[in-house]
C-alpha cells in the first residue's frame, strides 16, 4: 500500500528518503508555526521581542509590547500544494531508464484569523496586557486524486483512487502578561482548541475490474490502519465499486494548551527570552461510516493523542547603524519521543529541533523589508530536515499597518505505492515512487492600534 508523503512546511529538496509523513499529518496534524504575516516573513521568528500578536502561540510575555489601549490584527493565510508523483521504469534488460510521471495535482488551502490585545490604563498593574483571538493552530488538510491506467497499449482508464482529509484546529487563547520590573516581562496563556477533522476515502472502479476475486482483496481505510484500530471488534465489509468510507472526529473534551514565557532586555539593543509549552492531550470520538449499494456499516471508538512539550529560546538584536535593522533568532526543541496515540502503541517519533532567523529593516518611508529562514528536523526521522524561506513587506500609516508575506519550497523524496495495482489486474510495483512537492504560501493581514 502506498503511504502518501506530506510536508506542510516549505522545505528544501530531500533526496532518497522513504518516509511516511502524510499519514502522520492526517492523524496528528501539522502545527502552524507563524501567527501573522510579519512573523511568517521572518521565518516564524520573534520569540524574544516580536510584536504583541505573537503572544497567542509563541511567547505570552510579548503581549506587553502592545503600545495602545486596544490593538487588533486580522488576516488570511493561504497556501498552494503542487504534487507530482512518478514511478521508475526499466528496459527489457532491467536497466533503469527514467521516472514516468503518473500523478499531478494542485490544491489550495486557507483560513482566516484575528486577535485583540487590551492594555488597562492602570499604572499599578505593572503594564498588564490581556490578549485573545482565533488563531490557526494545527492543520490536517490533504487531498489525493489518482487516475489508475493500464500499462498496456491504449493507456486504458481502470479506476480512481481518492483520499480526502480535511480539517483544522484553531486556538482561542487567553494570555496575560505584565512587567514586574522595567527590563523583565512575564506571561502565561491558556488556549482552548476548537475545530473538526474528517477523513474520506473512495475507490471508483470500472465495472469490468469489479470481479469477485478483485473485490475480495480490495478494502478501504488501510492507509490509516483502520483494521488495526478496530482491533477485532468489528470487520470492515468488502468493497464494491461504489463504496466510500468516512471517519469523523468530534471532541470528547475540549483540548487545553498552556504556554508560559518571559523576556529580559539586557540593554537597549539585546533582548533574550524563553518559553515552555506544556504537554497537552486531544481526546476524540471517531465515527467510522462505510456505505455500499446494499449495506451500511458504522462503528465508533474513542481516541486519545498525547502531544509533547516544547521549549523555546529567543534572541532579538537591534543594530545601531544607519540600517537600524532588527535581527531575530529563535530555537525550539520539541519532545516528540514522549508522543503517544491510544490507537497505535507501536508508533515512535524522535525529538525535533527548529532554528528560525528573521531580519527586518523599516525604510524612511515606513515601508519594511523582511526576510526569514526556518530549519529543523522532522519527528518521523531525525535525518530528515526542512528549510523554510520567506519574504515580506507592507506599509505603515499612523496607527494602521498592512503586511504581506510569501514563500516557496520544493521537496523531493521517495514513497511506496499507495494502492496496489494488483487490485485492478495490473502488476504490483515494488520500487517506490519519486514524489516532488512544490508549495507556495502566503499571508496578508491588517493591524490597528487605538492609542
Amino acid at each position: 500500500m502506498k503511504k502518501i508523503l506530506l510536508i506542510i512546511l516549505i522545505s528544501m529538496p530531500l533526496f532518497a528518503q522513504n518516509v511516511n509523513l502524510n499519514i502522520n499529518r492526517a492523524l496528528y496534524g501539522q502545527q502552524t508555526s507563524a501567527v501573522t504575516a510579519r512573523s511568517l516573513s521572518m521565518g516564524g521568528a520573534g520569540l524574544a521581542n516580536g510584536n504583541a500578536f505573537l503572544a497567542s502561540t509563541l511567547n505570552p510575555a510579548l503581549a506587553v509590547n502592545s503600545d495602545g489601549i486596544l490593538s487588533f490584527n486580522a488576516g488570511f493565510r493561504a497556501y498552494n500544494l503542487e504534487e507530482d508523483r512518478a514511478f521508475p521504469y526499466r528496459d527489457n534488460f532491467g536497466g533503469f531508464v527514467d521516472y514516468g510521471s503518473y500523478y499531478f495535482q494542485n490544491n489550495w488551502y486557507g483560513s482566516m484569523y484575528g486577535q485583540i490585545v487590551y492594555a488597562p490604563d492602570v499604572e499599578e498593574l505593572m503594564d498588564l496586557r490581556i490578549s485573545t483571538g482565533y488563531i490557526p493552530f494545527m492543520d490536517f488538510n490533504y487531498d489525493y486524486y489518482e487516475e489508475v491506467r493500464s500499462s498496456g497499449f491504449g493507456d486504458e482508464l481502470l479506476a480512481y483512487n481518492i483520499i480526502g482529509n480535511s480539517g483544522e484546529l484553531s486556538a482561542i487563547p487567553l494570555n496575560i502578561a505584565f512587567k514586574p520590573m522595567e527590563q523583565l516581562s512575564v506571561g502565561g496563556g491558556v488556549s482552548l482548541l476548537t475545530g473538526d477533522v474528517n477523513y474520506s476515502e473512495r475507490i471508483l472502479v470500472k465495472e469490468k475490474f469489479s470481479t469477485p476475486e478483485l473485490l475480495k482483496a480490495r478494502k478501504l481505510g488501510l492507509e490509516l490502519g483502520i483494521e488495526n484500530i478496530l482491533n477485532g471488534v468489528a470487520t470492515i465489509p468488502n468493497l464494491d465499486s461504489s463504496t466510500a468510507i468516512r471517519i469523523n472526529h468530534t471532541f470528547d473534551k475540549m483540548p487545553v494548551v498552556i504556554n508560559l514565557g518571559t523576556s529580559f532586555a539586557l540593554n537597549e539593543r539585546l533582548t533574550l527570552a524563553a518559553t515552555y509549552r506544556l504537554p497537552f492531550s486531544i481526546k476524540t470520538n471517531a465515527t467510522f461510516n462505510q456505505v455500499t449499494v446494499d449495506t451500511a456499516f458504522a462503528f465508533s471508538k474513542n481516541r486519545t493523542v498525547d502531544y509533547p512539550a516544547r521549549l523555546g529560546l529567543g534572541l532579538d538584536y537591534r543594530f545601531e547603524n544607519v540600517l537600524a535593522a532588527q535581527l531575530m533568532v529563535d530555537y525550539y526543541y520539541e519532545f516528540w519521543s514522549d508522543f503517544k496515540d491510544s490507537w497505535n502503541s507501536n508508533l515512535s517519533f524522535e525529538d525535533t529541533y527548529n532554528f528560525r532567523v528573521g531580519i527586518e529593516h523599516v525604510f524612511f518611508n515606513d515601508v519594511p523589508f523582511r526576510a526569514g529562514l526556518s530549519h529543523g528536523t522532522l519527528r518521523e526521522d531525525r535525518s530528515l530536515t526542512q528549510t523554510t524561506f520567506s519574504l515580506g513587506t507592507g506599509f505603515i500609516f499612523k496607527n494602521v499597518s498592512v503586511d504581506f508575506a510569501g514563500g516557496y519550497a520544493n521537496n523531493q523524496y521517495t514513497q511506496d505505492d499507495i494502492y496496489d495495482n494488483a487490485n485492478y489486474g495490473e502488476q504490483t510495483r515494488v520500487e517506490p515512487d519519486e514524489v516532488n512537492w512544490t508549495q507556495f504560501f502566503g499571508r496578508v493581514d491588517l493591524s490597528y492600534t487605538f492609542k
